[in-house]
Order: C-alpha cells, then structure tokens, then sequence
C-alpha cells in the first residue's frame, strides 16, 4: 500500500502543475465529478480512497488545463471521464498486482493522457516532463 506522505506527494506535485497550467482562481470549479465505485470491487477501502483522490486529483488537473487551454472544437465531457476513468483502471490494475509503488511512476503518463485533449502533444509531453521533476523534487526532501 502507498504511504499517505507518498500520496500527498503525488497529490501536491499535480496541485502544483494544476496552478501552473492554469493559474486563474475558477479554472478548478469545472472539474467533472466521477463516478463513485462500486461497493464490493476487488480493492480493499484504502485503496479505493486511493484511487479516488489522485483521480479527483487528475480531474481537478483536465478541468483547469480545459478552462485555461480550450480545445478549437468543443469537447464533451466524457472525453474527461474517459481519459481519467482510464487512468483509475490503470491504478487499479497496479494496486491488484501488488505494485503500489509503481504509481508514482505512472503519475506522468496519467498527466499526458488527462491533458492531451486541451494541449498540443508538445505541452501535454511539457506538462508529464514537469510533473515528474515536481514528483521528484519534492520527494529530495524527505
């Protein structure tokens, strides 16, 4: 299981690349809200709140990037749920194969998969490249 300082962590570099790719005060209030899991999955509930919070993490992170970068087409929104439904599979697959410290990892790919939609695939490479040196300079401080 991931440590709760290695989730805020992984939490607090995506809130820092949050403000940085869009530094606007409402940019957050359009996160999309997913959809709860179902009771009775094959996670135990620690790690369901897991899942969970890096991915209203990685939606709180596709909504700014939406508001602050808008696509030339208009999106629906299940362009979100599915790229960070996507990523919750993903981080589930990793906790059931007992690989929790693989997420940290992933965390930059999640980055690129959530902000590709709203960024050229330039930025959202950028936005992966900063999350990682975000992720890793804030773990040189422990």
């Amino acid at each position: 299981m991931l440590a709760g300082h290695e989730l805020d962590r992984l939490v607090g570099a995506l809130a820092e690349l949050r403000v940085e790719l869009a530094p606007g005060p409402d940019a957050v209030s359009a996160a999309v809200a997913l959809p709860r899991p179902r009771p009775g999955g094959l996670l135990d509930e620690q790690e369901e709140a897991l899942v969970r919070e890096l991915g209203r993490s990685l939606a709180e992170l596709a909504a700014a990037t939406a508001s602050a970068h808008p696509a030339a087409v208009t999106l629906p929104a299940t362009v979100m749920l599915g790229s960070v439904g996507g990523a919750e599979w993903v981080m589930r697959w990793t906790l059931q194969g007992e690989e929790p410290e693989r997420l940290g990892e992933l965390v930059p790919d999640f980055v690129y998969l959530v902000t590709l939609p709203y960024l050229d695939r330039e930025g959202a490479l950028a936005a992966a490249a900063r999350s990682r040196e975000l992720i890793e300079a804030d773990g040189d401080g422990d």
